[in-house]
């Protein structure tokens, strides 16, 4: 009877404590957060809302493709599972809470480690890094530059500069431009619009975003010129629940395994590392 009671204390203590039991075919037992992905057959990924290629987008058929997406599919074969995509983030915020509240096992998105989301979740290495970078408007730099250096007018800038709303750029423009009004977009095209207009005097995304622009409208350089950031980077990752720290290892194990090296254009040009075939 002594004997009985010890095994069940020590059953107790083990499950309190975390641990899984030993499973009946010997085999050392799985973490519990992998344990309960591959039970459920998914990696439960939350992604933003808008496509962005060439790192996510949605076919007319309903298929995901992009760098991003690669990125979650070769992981979730190594692990035996099925990505699902949840794209109910309206913002990057968003995408990232979804994580921190336990409804989804992963976020990515090209999303930015910052400090306030790292209070809430995890992230992964970086698996690219990124300039910050604005698109300003011709006329408003003049006007702000007062026949002086365009240069230092935008280092000291204090005019009105467009950030996407609940994405890291709010934060990184409060640190960047103290002395400028920060007002927040509901979407891209809008901040663009905005900035040719002269609602706002820049906007300030990463170097991607605002040379894909260019790329795209290069008649739009008569109205607004780019500026990269060059003593600033913007790095890349995937956030996890503090709680998933099996989970997290491995997500950077894989990363070191894909040793992705990825310049902005090749970014630009769609030349992205194939990962069909990886593991």
């Amino acid at each position: 009877m002594g004997i009985a009671l010890l095994f069940v204390q020590v059953f107790l203590a083990a499950v309190l404590l975390g641990a899984s039991p030993v499973r009946a075919d010997g085999e050392m037992p799985l973490a519990l957060d992998i344990q309960r992905v591959k039970e459920r057959g998914t990696l439960l990924v939350s992604m933003y809302q808008r496509d962005n290629p060439p790192f996510y987008s949605m076919d007319a058929r309903g298929q995901m493709s992009g760098f991003d997406v690669e990125i979650v599919r070769s992981f979730a074969r190594r692990l035996g599972v099925r990505p699902v995509f949840i794209r109910t983030g309206a913002t990057f915020d968003a995408v990232v809470d979804m994580v921190a509240r336990g409804e989804a096992d992963i976020a990515i998105s090209k999303i930015s480690r910052t400090f306030p989301r790292a209070m809430r979740v995890a992230y992964t290495k970086p698996y690219l890094k990124l300039r910050q970078a604005l698109l300003v408007n011709r006329l408003q730099l003049a006007q702000i530059s007062n026949g002086g250096e365009p240069e230092q007018a935008i280092r000291n800038l204090n005019g009105r500069v467009g950030v996407l709303a609940g994405s890291s750029y709010e934060q990184f423009a409060h640190q960047k431009f103290p002395h400028a009004e920060i007002v927040g977009y509901p979407d891209w095209p809008s901040l663009v619009q905005a900035v040719t207009k002269g609602d706002v005097t820049a906007a300030f995304r990463d170097e991607v975003e605002i040379k894909k622009i260019i790329k795209a409208q290069p008649e739009i350089l008569f109205m607004l010129r780019t500026v990269v950031l060059t003593d600033t980077v913007d790095p890349i990752a995937i956030a996890v629940n503090p709680d998933d720290t099996t989970l997290l290892t491995l997500l950077n194990l894989h990363l070191d395994d894909l040793a992705i090296t990825l310049s902005v254009d090749q970014i630009l040009d769609g030349r992205l590392p194939l990962m069909d075939g990886a593991f």
